[in-house]
């Protein structure tokens, strides 16, 4: 018996800290172990997925948090230095200031949903100045609505998940990569246009160039 309370307590502990890693910036599996978790969950009964969805909802929204207070510290100053060097010229970077004040709760909350994007998102709305306030709710109500979603999903799904072919996994990745590109080649086919729009709203709706 004791053994099994370890065994949940460890399941817990590892989605917080992985979806937490996730969420500050790090590359690591938290959806993954989320959804590894609920599975788990739907398949043997020994976690609870209210635990699950807690124990990921926690992690998201600290995570998130930790990652925007980071980006919002240091992130400034690095750009100063390195941005340019890695493409971010100071007309990229007013884009940015001008995507996150004004779609920033939009981008904050959608963005817990694809893989990449949420792996950054927090950070780079730090890094963006974002305002704060709006980010802690749209953090908060992504970090409960996402795991909530993917969580059921999984258990729902329980032991058939196992069923996927490996050419459905495959198909499903190619999708989300085609994804990527297209919005890669779609943000720079309009950043003409975004740089125009960051000249017109510079008045004091975002936070003004860094080191200006």
């Amino acid at each position: 018996m004791h053994l099994l309370h370890e065994v949940v307590t460890s399941w817990y502990i590892l989605v917080f800290l992985l979806v937490g890693l996730e969420s500050i910036g790090l590359p690591v599996p938290g959806e993954p172990a989320m959804v590894a978790a609920s599975v788990y969950a739907a398949s043997t009964g020994h976690i609870s997925i209210a635990g699950v969805i807690a124990a990921s909802s926690a992690g998201a929204i600290f995570g998130g948090m930790t990652g925007f207070g980071i980006g919002r510290r240091f992130g400034p100053g690095f750009l100063k230095i390195y941005g340019p060097r890695i493409g971010l010229t100071p007309r990229r970077q007013k884009v940015g200031r001008y995507l996150f004040a004004i779609h920033g709760t939009k981008i904050v909350c959608i963005s817990r949903f694809f893989t990449v994007a949420r792996t950054f998102c927090s950070l780079l709305a730090g890094i963006n100045q974002m305002k704060v306030t709006p980010f802690l709710i749209w953090n908060l109500i992504g970090g409960i609505i996402w795991p909530i979603v993917h969580c059921s999903i999984s258990y729902a799904f329980g032991e058939r998940t196992g069923q996927f072919s490996t050419m459905a996994w495959i198909g499903f990745a190619t999708v989300v990569v085609l994804w990527f590109l297209f919005a890669v080649g779609i943000a720079r086919r309009h950043e003409e246009r975004l740089s125009d729009l960051a000249d017109k709203h510079d008045d004091g709706d975002f936070p003004p160039a860094f080191g200006g």
